[in-house]
């Protein structure tokens, strides 16, 4: 009796149940893919490619930083020499100012009927030129380190360039300016003596 009731359980069991079970660990589990010989070595050649390619360009750009560092390192120095010159020819336009201004002195203390009037404005229309060109090399001295840490040097060295002449250009012009006084002062001081020497032969 016992034998006949196991024999339809297992008989059960063994046609419905571990079918089932088997199914779901079949239906659970996913088959891991398997890569072939060829494809490791074309993953392992790919892998090899993009690490090269990523060293090349960390070296490229590597060698751009210090190309670009060693044109600003130029550029700076450029500027610097540039600005000792400017600044020293500033100076010597100062004193021949102060000395124009002297000579004005003197001849307006021994004359006192000659019309200096234009003189003066010229002398004035060069302090002021020079004193706006000595403001807009401070300017670009203050400017110069914005300027260079530009990604694009090129650009960088012609607004340098720009700003070197435009200064040079006004003192240029200060320059002429005075260069035209003197010639003038010089004018008043011929007229000065002549006017004595007339003056003595009349005596």
């Amino acid at each position: 009796m016992k034998k006949a009731v196991t024999l339809p359980v297992i008989l059960f069991l063994f046609l419905f149940v571990f079918p089932v079970f088997v199914f779901a660990q079949t239906e659970t589990s996913s088959p891991t893919p398997t890569l072939t010989k060829r494809e490791v070595v074309k993953e392992r050649i790919e892998t090899k490619r993009e690490n090269l390619s990523q060293k090349m360009e960390d070296k490229k750009a590597s060698r751009e930083a210090k190309l670009s560092e060693l044109r600003s390192q130029k550029i700076k120095s450029f500027w610097d020499r540039m600005y000792k010159r400017i600044l020293a020819h500033i100076g010597r336009l100062e004193k021949l100012i102060e000395r124009i201004e002297s000579r004005i002195s003197k001849i307006e203390a021994n004359n006192e009927d000659l019309e200096l009037e234009d003189v003066k404005d010229q002398l004035a229309e060069a302090q002021s030129q020079l004193e706006a060109a000595k403001a807009e090399l401070e300017e670009a001295n203050l400017m110069i380190d914005e300027i260079l840490s530009s990604n694009n040097p090129k650009d960088a060295f012609k607004k340098v360039r720009d700003m070197v002449y435009s200064v040079r250009d006004s003192l240029k012009d200060v320059h002429k300016i005075l260069v035209h006084l003197i010639g003038d002062i010089k004018g008043l001081r011929v007229g000065e003596g002549e006017g004595n020497t007339a003056t003595e032969s009349a005596e």
